[in-house]
């Protein structure tokens, strides 16, 4: 799994898609951008304005059984009985992999927003699914814990995504301003 958000900065993101409307305009000859500043407007809008990011319901699937690390799992000790700090220790758990289908450019998953915090979501993008996995202990969490898990992980992907579609609103508000400065 990657962490998201977090690959290409923002700032420099927006600037690019930017500089693309100011170059599109710059190629225009003097004729066609006195004709009509309102269908330029249109136009530029219609193929600059970038949609936020959307998400569907989440859909969780029963991955069954999994041998997971507990090497620094406090509930357990097993840190305190092993002689080499580099070897795992294993107990039987379960996975539930939790798929979230989105509609946006994938790439939006790798900007990180104008606004962040240093806890990062995680997870793998298919198929216009964001998807991550809660791994829990059958006889250690209950329903409630596993479910507070997934929700956690749900919210911060959320979270993220809308800083990043805050960014995204005032870079669509912008598009008008750029045109009318050229």
């Amino acid at each position: 799994m990657n962490y998201l958000y977090s690959s290409k900065n923002g700032f420099q993101f927006f600037d690019e898609k930017k500089a693309a409307i100011t170059e599109e305009i710059d190629t225009l000859s003097k004729s066609e951008l006195e004709s009509s500043n309102d269908s330029l407007k249109i136009m530029l809008n219609a193929k600059h304005t970038l949609r936020p990011i959307e998400f569907a319901e989440p859909c969780k699937v029963d991955k069954g059984e999994v041998q997971i690390d507990i090497s620094n799992d406090r509930r357990f000790g097993a840190y305190l009985f092993r002689d080499d700090d580099k070897e795992p220790a294993y107990k039987k758990g379960r996975r539930i992999e939790v798929h979230l289908p989105f509609s946006c450019d994938e790439e939006f998953f790798e900007i990180r927003s104008s606004t962040f915090t240093t806890v990062l979501p995680k997870a793998e993008i298919r198929d216009k699914e964001l998807v991550f996995i809660v791994d829990f202990f059958s006889d250690v969490d209950s329903p409630e814990q596993i479910e507070k898990k997934i929700n956690q992980e749900t919210d911060l992907i959320m979270k993220y995504a809308n800083w990043l579609n805050n960014d995204i609103s005032n870079f669509n508000s912008s598009i008008d301003s750029i045109i009318d400065t050229r």
